[in-house]
């Protein structure tokens, strides 16, 4: 299935209210905007308009990759030309600026392309169900940016005290989604960390400048650098984790109150998202209590009454190895976590599933037209990954916490972890192995190595001139050391097949196994000359042996001795031609 193949397959209308007065100081107008930010399109409306800061507010924000319409408000100011990239409709005046106080919620119009005959029919029979007992709440994909760039949880760094891994997951982990320019600055960030004089002397235009140069002023004191920190950059990573500990506590929560195989499952970046099946005949006292109920988003001092939460919370907490005390954030004067309400339970309004209809952008395949609202802070994606991308809850699943891993930088900027943490993985080539460890398959190698030799012996495979032996013997006696020029020549041997097989090391860079292969060729290059010379100095040697001695007649037959008499007549002229013998006859 597909969401996004065109932008117009994704529609949001935003629904708001306020409070309506024709001599308001407030202009309100209707913005319809096509693969634009809210961020972007509202730096669009302050140029046309030269309004600076409070005087543009507006209710909430919407998705790049769709067409969606949203409601602005200009204090004592209209918009008098055409904006490029945006349409704007003059609605009407009002009393107050808009908030999120202001939002309704969001109509969703999304067309599902390339779908296959069995997964439209189970999306039919899904939004039956939606529309009796609903699904859980949870956030999704566009609330954990970090986690789906691969860098981590900030975050979780900060509440555990780790100050320094915390900076190096914001400056310095590279992310799936960072451009090439940002990848390089962020590689010499890796590189040179602690020095931080030359990384700023280096890095010019980075999203973070104003972090290095306070690490600059401020080197090693990495908490008063997070605490001075961007205040949008750091409620963006806080909130991030707060949302994915309430995401781990319902679905805790949710094993708790129902059994397996009432229960479905489908995957996000961090880990995955539980929902109850259509058994609200089973569990109908427990669908009335989720109806009702609000879970809190976390804090130093949320009090939790169902014991089931409870039990969750709990859990959750120990799986990640923080004490709920840490979340007050004491060490940070502006950072702290507020406890809001949310629901657990999600009922999409007026849903409606269009007939299935074939795909025209996709030969043989199908497509549907999805319509639904939802209210502030819920999450589109999640009600189609409920219709298309549920499992059942006893199916297997990987996925990687890679905010649990530590960070650690070598000199060449290179990440270091250890194979516990990421079995999956090579072991990286800067760490030392243990020696027992390399002993056995150099002890391997050498025996093989000696069993081809003595193979090739007894074939007679050995074809390298006498010459090219003697050299090679003595740069091998040359090169030995003291000790080993009184040991046996199988003692030498070993010895040689065992500086062999280091350099045969699995654990060498591929630059290192380069270099080897090269020299090898080289090697083998060398010999093929030196067979080529032995052999053009033997038949020199031959040749100046041979070169006063006469060679031996040849005997002559009476066919050849014949065959020459023809050729002399041939030449000669017909008054020189022998007379022809007198037959005795006559």
């Amino acid at each position: 299935m597909k969401t996004k193949s065109i932008p117009e397959d994704f529609r949001v209308d935003e629904l708001a209210t306020w409070d309506s007065d024709p001599d308001g100081e407030y202009s309100i107008y209707k913005v319809r905007k096509r693969k634009l930010t809210s961020f972007e399109a509202i730096d669009l409306i302050r140029k046309a308009t030269e309004l600076e800061g409070d005087d543009i507010t507006y209710a909430g924000l919407k998705d790049k990759q769709a067409i969606s319409t949203q409601y602005v408000a200009l204090k004592n100011r209209r918009i008098k030309k055409r904006i490029p990239g945006l349409h704007t409709t003059f609605i009407e005046r009002a009393k107050n600026p808009l908030s999120s106080k202001n939002l309704l919620g969001n109509k969703f119009t999304i067309v599902i392309r390339e779908l296959v005959p069995d997964d439209a029919t189970k999306a039919v029979s899904h939004a039956k169900q939606l529309e009796k007992v609903g699904l859980a709440n949870y956030y999704d994909d566009q609330r954990f940016g970090s986690i789906r760039a691969g860098q981590g949880f900030v975050a979780r760094d900060m509440i555990m005290g780790n100050y320094e891994r915390a900076l190096q997951r914001l400056i310095a982990v590279p992310g799936h989604f960072d451009p090439g320019a940002e990848l390089s600055r962020k590689a010499i960030i890796r590189r040179y960390w602690g020095q931080w004089s030359t990384i700023c002397a280096k890095v010019r235009g980075s999203p973070n400048q104003s972090i290095l140069e306070d690490l600059r002023r401020h080197p090693g004191d990495f908490r008063t650098v997070l605490d001075r920190m961007p205040s949008r950059l750091r409620a963006v990573h806080l909130l991030a984790y707060q949302a994915y500990l309430w995401n781990e506590m319902v679905g805790r929560f949710l094993q708790d109150r129902f059994p397996t195989w009432n229960l479905c499952q489908s995957f996000y970046s961090c880990d995955r998202h539980i929902f109850w099946k259509d058994c609200q005949a089973q569990y109908e006292r427990t669908f009335k209590e989720l109806e009702t109920l609000n879970v809190p988003m976390l804090n130093d001092g949320t009090m939790i009454k169902d014991k089931f939460l409870q039990k969750a919370l709990n859990k959750t907490l120990r799986a990640e190895g923080i004490q709920q005390r840490r979340l007050a954030l004491k060490d940070f004067r502006s950072a702290f976590y507020l406890e809001v309400p949310r629901p657990i339970m999600l009922r999409p309004k007026n849903l409606k599933v269009s007939e299935i209809d074939t795909d025209d952008r996709n030969k043989y395949q199908k497509k549907l037209t999805i319509e639904f609202e939802l209210p502030p802070g819920a999450y589109a994606t999640l009600v189609l990954k409920r219709l298309f991308k549920t499992r059942d809850f006893e199916e297997e699943h990987e996925y990687e916490r890679s905010w649990l891993q530590d960070l650690n930088f070598d000199h060449r900027g290179q990440t270091l972890r250890s194979e516990e943490e990421q079995p999956h993985q090579k072991q990286s080539r800067y760490k030392t192995k243990p020696q027992e460890e390399v002993a056995k398959p150099e002890e391997k190698k050498s025996k093989g190595e000696k069993k081809s030799k003595v193979k090739n012996k007894r074939k007679g495979k050995d074809k390298t001139p006498k010459k090219l032996l003697v050299k090679q013997e003595t740069q091998e006696a040359q090169e030995a050391k003291p000790e080993d020029q009184g040991k046996p020549k199988n003692a030498q041997a070993s010895t040689n097949s065992e500086a062999t097989s280091d350099n045969q090391d699995p654990g060498l860079s591929k630059a290192e196994k380069k270099a080897l292969k090269r020299k090898r060729k080289k090697q083998e290059a060398r010999k093929v000359q030196w067979k080529g010379l032995a052999a053009r100095q033997e038949r020199k040697e031959s040749r100046d042996k041979n070169k006063g001695k006469k060679k031996p007649k040849a005997k002559v037959s009476l066919r050849q001795k014949k065959r020459k008499e023809k050729r002399k007549n041939k030449g000669l002229k017909p008054e020189q031609s022998p007379a022809p013998s007198q037959d005795k006859s006559e």
